[in-house]
């Protein structure tokens, strides 16, 4: 969870911040080395 796409918005609407959170604990990613077109979503 990167967030990438939240930055680019903010930076669009001319935000000079973004909220956020931190996660108390490391989270797995779901999909690691899957091309885009094989993701089930």
């Amino acid at each position: 969870m990167d967030g990438m796409h939240r930055v680019c918005k903010a930076l669009m609407l001319g935000h000079a911040t973004i909220r956020a959170v931190q996660f108390s604990a490391y989270l797995e990613p779901d999909y690691v080395g899957i091309e885009a077109d094989d993701l089930p979503y």
